[in-house]
Parts: C-alpha cells; structure tokens; sequence
C-alpha cells in the first residue's frame, strides 16, 4: 500500500497492481507439505490486496487503479489447459541444481518450462490478458 501512495504522491493518475499467482501448483511446490501454507498465503495476500485497493479508490476517487488478477487467470490455464492448447502442467526442462539437463521439444505445450518460470505461451497469455485490461480499464489508454 505504501508503494501505491507513493506513486499516487508522485502524480500517477492509472496504476495497474497485479496480485499473486497461485504457487502451489509450480512443479517445485506441487506435492511437498507447503503447498497448503502457499496456498493460504496466497489467498491471504490477494484478499488484503483487493481490500486495500477498494480503501484506496475510495480515498482517491481521481485515479485509476486496477487489480490484474493473474491469479484467476493461470489458475484456468492450470485447469483448462487443454483449451490453449497445453498438454502438461509439468515443468518441460529436466533440471537439477539450477542447470538444465534435458530440454523438450515442444515447449509452448507446457505451462512451466522449468520448476518456477513459465513458458513463452503462458507470458504471452499473460501479456495478452494485461493488453485486454489496459484497452478496456477506466484509464486513458486505448487500443492501437
């Protein structure tokens, strides 16, 4: 929140704020006894996070903020993968160590191209979703 009024202070009129995926299901997390904690976490965040951003809008009513909720957003890609076209939710890397023993062959077929970062298909998604909202906020900004 601090860092919102901060950029509010500094005149910034369209602040977009993206809240927290869901960490559980990276394939370094799926499976291990934090995965619950995460998740909780995670929830935790996104609703402090929400609350605050509906305070703030209240408090100033001249600026826009929008929540992009990448949350919602990888949580259907994780379970609608199949309709983009994703075949598995495993990392495609074969790591170990932080060094990279296998490569796939098809990576936009998968969410996770190692245990923690996403695939160029999934970014794509994102930056997509993040290009809707920007085109369709209350802001100024329109489409090309």
């Amino acid at each position: 929140m601090n860092d919102i009024n901060d950029l509010i202070k500094l005149g910034a009129k369209h602040i977009i704020i993206v809240n927290q995926p869901s960490f559980q299901s990276y394939p370094a997390i799926v499976g291990s006894n934090i995965s619950p904690y995460l998740n909780q976490l995670t929830l935790a965040h996104n609703s402090n996070l929400s609350n605050v951003i509906q305070s703030l809008q209240l408090n100033f009513s001249n600026v826009s903020l929008e929540l992009f909720d990448v949350y919602s957003l990888l949580t259907n890609i994780l379970m609608n993968s199949s309709t983009y076209g994703i075949n598995s939710t495993k990392n495609c890397w074969d790591t170990s160590n932080h060094t990279c023993i296998q490569m796939c062959s098809s990576p936009d077929t998968y969410i996770f191209i190692d245990e923690y970062h996403f695939t160029t298909r999934v970014h794509q998604r994102i930056a997509d979703n993040a290009r809707i909202l920007l085109v369709t906020s209350k802001g100024t900004i329109k489409a090309p």
